[in-house]
């Protein structure tokens, strides 16, 4: 979950699987002389809009920090999540961690300040630039 492509399916298949005529037919919908038609579809559409707000959010919470470091067990994943975390880390302490407590900024962007959150770019960054980068992120070891 941790980067989205299970989501993705999902999200892919409701879509699918909502416009076959068998779903429509399903939920009465194809039917012609049905006055309640209209009503129908617009409640179903309801539905599936806000099923698929929900599939969105579903893992949203895996894709941050410190969370969406266990995409560093696939080896392939650690040149993109240590860049990705770079990038993020740099704009975390050179634009939040520099504004003043009463910044919009600072206050909606808490999370930042978390023991986890920080912990996690810590080690990633003394992991990079010492030797035992080459122990735990090398493809060779």
């Amino acid at each position: 979950m941790s980067c989205g492509k299970r989501i993705k399916k999902i999200f892919h298949r409701t879509l699918q699987e909502a416009f076959t005529y068998d779903a429509l037919d399903y939920i009465g919908c194809t039917s012609t002389d049905d006055p309640n038609v209209q009503d129908l579809l617009d409640f179903h559409s309801g539905l599936l809009l806000r099923h698929i707000g929900c599939i969105h959010e579903a893992d949203v919470y895996h894709r941050g920090y410190p969370w969406k470091m266990i995409q560093c067990l696939n080896k392939s994943m650690v040149p993109s999540v240590l860049k990705e975390m770079q990038s993020l880390w740099t704009f975390v302490t050179s634009c939040v961690d520099t504004c003043s407590s009463k910044a919009g900024i600072w206050k909606q962007l808490a999370w930042t300040r978390s023991q986890p959150f920080r912990e996690c770019f810590i080690v990633a960054e003394l992991l990079t630039f010492g030797f035992r980068a080459r122990r735990f992120f090398h493809p060779t070891s």
